[in-house]
Parts: structure tokens; C-alpha cells; sequence
């Protein structure tokens, strides 16, 4: 079996002036661009049997841009979408924290047991990523690149990792705009090869 590459999108204004996405579709920045373009020379020399990216925009762009190099399947889906973080989305970190101060509490201490206002149970959220990642890492044999989200990425990895202590994924877990993770998969067993 081959390896999982994980990979958060790369860079967007929203991301540069630390404001929450979540649902909403922002492009990626000339920054994102450069980062993507980078990471395209890296990955280039890598056979990927297949790529997925979620469908939003700043993952489509991040993955189109390192699928040049690569003749394979590109498969858009929105089960790699990032969590609804609903009335949050768009503030900063600073604003929420001031603002829903017991929302950014549970985020970093209990995010299990949240629903964000408006927005997407994290419980729910988790289970259904670790299904999609299941799924997708079962449907191939070679190399596979997954281009998604922060909560998505950080969700799986905590799931390898620390599976009966999901709570401190915010706390343990960090992929940046334009990082990625290498898996190694196993008859249902998963082993993080390297964090870029």
C-alpha cells in the first residue's frame, strides 16, 4: 500500500488576517498561489494513483495546481468540505474569543461536545471525516493526495493518534495553511509517516 498525503489548502486572505472560513468559499491569495506552485515542484516527482480535494475553492485550486504533474484521477467531493463554524465564520480569533468567549473555551478544551452557533455539531463532524478518510484511503492501493481543511486534517490525525482523547485535537494537533501529513495505511491501521 502506498502513502496518504494529507494536505491542508494553501493560503487565503481570510487565512493571512486570521480570520475563521469554515463554509465559506475564499480563494486562495497570491501567497496560496506561490505556496500551491511550490508544493507542485515537491509533490512532482511523487505518483499519486489519485487526487481528491474538497470542492471548495481554496483546496480545488491548491490540488489543481499540484495535479499538472500528474496524470491521474482529479475527484472533487464535498464530504473533504471544512466544518460549519456558522456565526464564527468570518470573525477573527481575538473576536471570538471576546465575543463567544464559552464557545472558544469548549472549542480548545471540549470541541466533542460542541455545536457551534449556527453551525456544525463537532461530534458529528468528526465521525463523518473519519468515514470519508476511510472510505477514500480503502479505494486505492498506491499513492493518494488529499487536499482539504484544518479541522478535517487535524480530526483524522487525532483520530490515529489519540483515539480515546479527541478533546485535546486543538491543543495537539497543528497543520498550517499549505502543510501536509504522510500516512502509512495497514489492513485498517493507520501510522503517521511525517508531518511536513
Amino acid at each position: 500500500m502506498g502513502l496518504i498525503y494529507l494536505l491542508r489548502h494553501c493560503t487565503t486572505k481570510w487565512v493571512e488576517e486570521d480570520r475563521i472560513q469554515g463554509k465559506n468559499d475564499i480563494p486562495l491569495s497570491g501567497r496560496g498561489i506561490n505556496e500551491a506552485e511550490h508544493l507542485s515542484l515537491k509533490f512532482k516527482n511523487i505518483s499519486f494513483q489519485k487526487i481528491f480535494s474538497s470542492d471548495s475553492s481554496r483546496a480545488t485550486q491548491t490540488a489543481s495546481i499540484i495535479a499538472q504533474y500528474h496524470a491521474c484521477p482529479f475527484i472533487k467531493t464535498s464530504a473533504l468540505r471544512e466544518i460549519s463554524f456558522g456565526k464564527l465564520e468570518g470573525m477573527t480569533r481575538d473576536e471570538i474569543k471576546n465575543y463567544y468567549p464559552h464557545v472558544w473555551d469548549r472549542w480548545m478544551s471540549n470541541p466533542e461536545k460542541l455545536t457551534f452557533p449556527e453551525g456544525d455539531c463537532v461530534k458529528d463532524f468528526i465521525s463523518a471525516s473519519w468515514k470519508t478518510f476511510i472510505d477514500i484511503s480503502g479505494s486505492s492501493k498506491r499513492n493518494i493526495l488529499i487536499v482539504s481543511h484544518g479541522v478535517f486534517i487535524r480530526s483524522i490525525v487525532a483520530n490515529i493518534l489519540l483515539p480515546e482523547n479527541i478533546r485535546t485535537m486543538n491543543s495537539t494537533v497543528k497543520v498550517r495553511s499549505g502543510e501536509f501529513v504522510r500516512i502509512k495505511a495497514n489492513c485498517n491501521s493507520y501510522t503517521i509517516i511525517k508531518s511536513d
